[in-house]
């Protein structure tokens, strides 16, 4: 029964069920704010996006916050007010603590680039220009990894609708979006090619140069699927070595007060804001965030949090050259390491979990219960759950997600390696040993006996022989 319930899955449309899942929870967020706004209640219970008066502001800020030439007249007038407003508050933060010097080469170049082309356009019409690119250049992924039309549309839609993308366009994030459309398909190759080409090592690189924390995810990869050619991972050193050296001298000629030192002085003010003492908690998908949210700051949430994810992280590595976890389990638990490990994981990185549910969708194969747990997880990741706030509109301001997103990633983590590890077909530790840890072997098929036969002899109560 459940072998011909497994087999029915087969020709489900998952990117349907996955733009289902987005759009209704996306959908069922803003009718509860909807009611709240009905009944009277005031932000937070209006949206589930950022502060209403705080719009766009990580992109216009940002920009904003470099004195390089006058800004253009804002001749388009919509929401000229409110873009005067951030500029008026860039100019009071500018020398404080909040400041944009902890950002790296590349970004820190981007963000010039857009400051100077606002001294030859109104910032509002910058801003849109660089919404459009950002659409097209989502679209054009989807098309490149994505062979059915039917499903592209889908998974355009659904990612489209997603809270992370939502969030990153309130808040006008675009160095999150650019790092999740150069990881997405850079993890997308390595999968389906079973290498390291150097397309993905130019896009790795970019996204490294962006976020350096996201190669946790390609080195996972690496190790758990086995690629072996180890010159790759020098390229794709020397190449994110060079375009940051040569970032880093642009930017510096565009910009002199960018340098080294003030760089570091930088990271220091987002280590005390952004990690000891969150800002803005309340749209940060992290267990040490959560857990500091929760009990308060302790150094030892990020310490226990940081060997929870290496721990998940080598057990993946190695049942996946085992053979025993797909493609879309490794990936998947890749992600989840940074929601687990990482101390700051902002809302609007969580894009990326669009990958798993597209691969299970690819490979036209059965799902099997790890398989729909990965699916679940991926989707629920994906949706909005701010429905209960804090009272306080300060650091205050949290919802539930903040709690459920990294606890789901871990608990769905711990689930799809416990599967697959068939721990429940052994009876002591050095059955578990040899089973998750033996040498790497092509007979797959002879592991998958041995397997079935250890757990069929569990069963019947009968001793174990190696």
């Amino acid at each position: 029964m459940a072998s011909e319930w497994h087999a029915s899955l087969r020709n489900v449309d998952l990117a349907k069920v996955a733009l289902c899942i987005i759009a209704g929870g996306t959908l069922a967020n803003a009718m509860f704010n909807a009611v709240m706004n009905a009944l009277g209640h005031g932000y937070p219970y209006t949206t589930f996006l950022f502060i209403p008066g705080d719009r766009w502001s990580d992109f216009f800020k940002l920009a904003f916050a470099y004195p390089i030439g006058s800004v253009h007249p804002n001749t388009i007038l919509f929401m000229a007010d409110h873009i005067d407003t951030m500029k008026a508050i860039a100019n009071e933060l500018r020398g404080t603590a909040i400041n944009p010097d902890h950002m790296l080469p590349l970004a820190t170049l981007l963000a010039l680039l857009v400051r100077l082309g606002m001294t030859v356009a109104s910032p509002i019409a910058i801003f849109a220009a660089c919404l459009g690119v950002a659409a097209a250049i989502y679209v054009t992924m989807i098309k490149a990894m994505v062979v059915d039309p039917a499903q592209r549309s889908a998974w355009r839609a659904a990612g489209l609708l997603s809270y992370p993308a939502l969030f990153m366009a309130d808040r006008g994030h675009m160095f999150a979006f650019l790092c999740a459309v150069t990881l997405m398909p850079a993890c997308w190759r390595m999968v389906r090619d079973r290498k390291l080409d150097m397309v993905s090592i130019a896009l790795l690189a970019t996204a490294a140069n962006l976020r350096p924390n996201v190669l946790i995810v390609p080195a996972i990869l690496f190790l758990a699927l086995g690629l072996g050619r180890w010159r790759d991972c020098v390229r794709l050193g020397a190449v994110g070595l060079c375009l940051l050296l040569s970032t880093f001298v642009l930017a510096n000629a565009v910009y002199p007060h960018y340098n080294l030192g003030s760089w570091m002085a930088g990271m220091e003010d987002y280590r005390r804001l952004y990690v000891e003492h969150p800002l803005s908690p309340g749209f940060t998908s992290s267990l040490p965030s959560a857990l500091n949210l929760l009990f308060g700051y302790q150094p030892v949430f990020g310490r226990i949090s940081l060997a929870f994810a290496a721990s998940i992280a080598v057990v993946a590595c190695n049942l996946a050259r085992q053979g025993m976890l797909n493609d879309a389990g490794v990936l998947f638990v890749a992600l989840a390491v940074m929601l687990i490990g990482l101390p700051a994981m902002g809302d609007y990185h969580l894009l990326p979990f669009l990958l798993p549910p597209m691969i299970l969708a690819s490979n036209g194969q059965p799902l099997s219960r790890g398989d729909l747990i990965v699916f679940a997880a991926s989707t629920f990741l994906l949706i909005p759950k701010n429905y209960l706030y804090g009272s306080d509109l300060g650091s205050d301001v949290w919802s539930w997600q903040v709690v459920a997103n990294p606890l789901v990633a871990s608990l769905a983590s711990m689930y799809v390696l416990i599967r697959a590890s068939r721990w429940r077909g052994v009876t002591n530790l050095s059955q578990i040993r040899d089973i998750c840890f033996s040498p790497r072997s092509d007979q797959l098929a002879v592991r998958a006996e041995r397997s079935s036969t250890l757990f069929t002899q569990f069963r019947a109560g009968t001793s174990i022989k190696r």
